[in-house]
């Protein structure tokens, strides 16, 4: 009877947070738009690149669900996932079960959590969770045979990696933390430990095998940046380089906010920051208490040490010596130019806060006038919490809302998949992110994520003096026949165009153009939409 009550809290716990941030998105039909992230009944899968087994996953529950829901339970998901994983870590130090729910709270309310969500780069979020779990596994290893909890933790570490390559840096700062505390007791220098730690990679690049031998057949490129000025167009977001330090220790600093696609959060300057304040002295509080802890003190040590250094490497460019050891790890240090946007290393500051955090409230509530107000505080304390990134609450307070792919849309999907779907569809206007009237922002091109057949859209990205790095033969292909007005065919001919999607928003007026060439012709026109296809 008490396990089953302690489930029932536990389940009432996670589904009321979850609730508080996505229920609007389950009250109203229709697909979520986000910058980044967009979703549709036909999300391509690319086994060769990294996240291919989530598309997977929620592909084949789309065989049963509608994607528009399937799409809204990886958000809930999402956040379930965060919440699980700060307080499978936290619980590693705290007995009192509801303090660690309260402090797995700062794992989802937080403006790294809040910037990458309202941007829409989900993937990151995921890869956040699992190097949490993965850290709440290490911590619990007291034995060098526990070779089990090594398993878990490289096959969380491995997850991490899959959803984001970039945890392949943070999650390995994280990891080396541990290890150099775990080094720090001599217990663990045994050779069965070794053995044990061997696990861990082999369990990770098992996990990632679909993508990294593409990548390691390229010379470790993951992301084609063709000079370092392409750095200063995603570096951490500040007025300033002591501005932008101040912002990632805060957790801030995405410069993908400054886009103006989301509600920002360091604009609401009568609440930026403030909870902050009240949360770091429970944080000091906390090193202070494990610094106490013979055994405690390697770790706590190990993490502060961590989260300067990730601070460091998150401010990037903008500061001239952190500028200098970036610019030399993106030219030498294979796979870092993926890293193209340091703020990304904030992830490790959470993990350590977080940790940090659960340290204090264990101490805090050691206190008698604590304990005699245990409820008080623990509400008292969540609400601090939540007010460090309230803006994630009803569906990242209303800005992003569900919305139906247009009529046209969803009777040219179903007349392309009864017709066989030959060829490829070349989807304009050509943008990698563009307004669209029906949505009422702009956010990822979605045609290929809609559309049942082969689809070329923009690899144009156009934002901050950079046109397109994609490094696509076949977008540059493309780039070449629109710039020739149609006259330079040769280039797009091996990808079969059979025909031309042009949607009636962004600069569509400019391709009037196609109209007059004699190889295609309009078939048909709709509200949203005009279709072309070649002459035969």
């Amino acid at each position: 009877m008490r396990a089953t009550k302690s489930h029932l809290a536990s389940a009432a716990w996670y589904l009321a947070v979850v609730a508080a941030i996505t229920l609007p998105w389950f009250l109203a039909p229709g697909y979520l738009f986000f910058t980044d992230f967009v979703f549709g009944p036909h999300t391509p899968i690319r086994w060769a690149q990294n996240g291919a087994p989530l598309v997977a996953l929620l592909r084949f529950l789309a065989l049963a669900l509608p994607a528009s829901l399937v799409q809204k339970l990886l958000l809930a998901s999402l956040v379930a996932t965060l919440l699980a994983a700060g307080e499978r870590l936290a619980r590693a130090f705290v007995d009192d079960r509801w303090l660690a729910r309260v402090v797995s709270l700062f794992f989802v309310f937080n403006p790294f959590v809040y910037d990458r969500v309202g941007y829409g780069q989900v993937t990151v979020v995921l890869g956040l969770a699992f190097a949490t779990l993965a850290l709440g596994e290490l911590v619990r290893i007291e034995r060098p045979d526990a070779w089990k909890r090594f398993l878990r933790a490289g096959i969380w570490f491995g997850l991490a990696v899959q959803m984001s390559p970039h945890f392949a840096f943070i999650g390995g700062l994280i990891g080396a933390a541990w290890l150099v505390a775990a080094f720090a007791n001599k217990a663990f220098w045994t050779r069965r430990f070794f053995l044990a730690l061997a696990i861990v990679p082999c369990v990770i690049l098992s996990l990632n095998a679909n993508w990294v031998f593409r990548v390691g057949k390229s010379g470790g490129t993951m992301i084609p940046i063709a000079a370092s000025g392409n750095y200063s167009a995603f570096q951490t977001s500040g007025t300033s380089g002591a501005d932008a330090l101040a912002n990632v220790l805060m957790l801030s600093g995405f410069w993908g906010k400054d886009q103006g696609r989301y509600a920002d959060l360091t604009a609401f300057r009568e609440n930026w920051g403030r909870s902050f304040l009240v949360l770091v002295p429970v944080m000091a509080l906390g090193l202070w208490s494990a610094w106490r802890d013979p055994k405690r003190r390697p770790l706590a040590a190990a993490l502060v040490v961590a989260a300067l250094a990730a601070a460091f490497l998150a401010v990037g460019v903008r500061l001239p010596v952190a500028r200098d050891v970036s610019l030399w790890m993106f030219a030498h240090v294979p796979g870092y130019n993926g890293m193209r946007e340091t703020q990304k290393w904030a992830a490790a500051e959470v993990i350590a806060y977080g940790t940090l955090l659960a340290w204090g409230m264990a101490r805090l509530f050691q206190t008698k006038r604590v304990r005699d107000n245990r409820r008080v505080t623990l509400v008292a304390s969540g609400a601090v919490i939540v007010l460090f990134a309230p803006l994630l609450l009803l569906g990242l307070n209303g800005s992003v809302k569900p919305v139906e792919y247009p009529d046209d849309w969803q009777t040219l999907s179903a007349s392309l998949e009864s017709s066989g779907c030959a060829g490829s569809t070349l989807f304009l206007p050509w943008h990698m992110y563009m307004g669209f009237s029906w949505i009422g922002r702009v956010v990822a091109n979605p045609a290929e994520e809609f559309f049942p057949c082969r689809v070329i859209q923009g690899t144009n990205m156009e934002w901050n003096g950079i046109y397109d790095n994609s490094g696509s033969t076949k977008g540059a292909a493309v780039e070449a026949w629109l710039r020739s007005g149609g006259n330079d065919a040769a280039g797009i001919e091996p990808y079969d165009v059979r025909r031309i999607i042009l949607a009636k928003d962004a600069d569509w007026n400019e391709y009037a153009w196609i109209d007059a060439r004699p190889e295609w012709k309009l078939v048909s026109e709709t509200e949203t939409l005009r279709v072309y296809e070649p002459v035969p």
